[in-house]
């Protein structure tokens, strides 16, 4: 959707990175405006990384792996 944002959805972060490009000739037609050149702060990088990883501590190893998630 050449939209910025920073969602979270059924216990999933997201970030949608936008666009650096104006809006086109399609898109006008289609009446899509973009958000061109924003971008996130780093401390919110930073919590959906903290985020992204502490969720995958969570979750066990598979059962048919025989050797020690590497995050731990």
């Amino acid at each position: 959707s050449h939209k910025f944002g920073f969602c979270e959805r059924n216990g999933t972060s997201m970030v949608l990175s936008g666009t650096f490009q104006s809006q086109t000739s399609f898109q006008k037609r289609k009446g899509i405006s973009p958000d061109p050149g924003k971008v996130e702060a780093p401390e919110s990088f930073q919590q959906v990384w903290n985020t992204l990883r502490s969720k995958k501590r969570e979750r066990s190893p598979r059962p048919h792996s025989k050797r020690e998630p590497r995050w731990q």
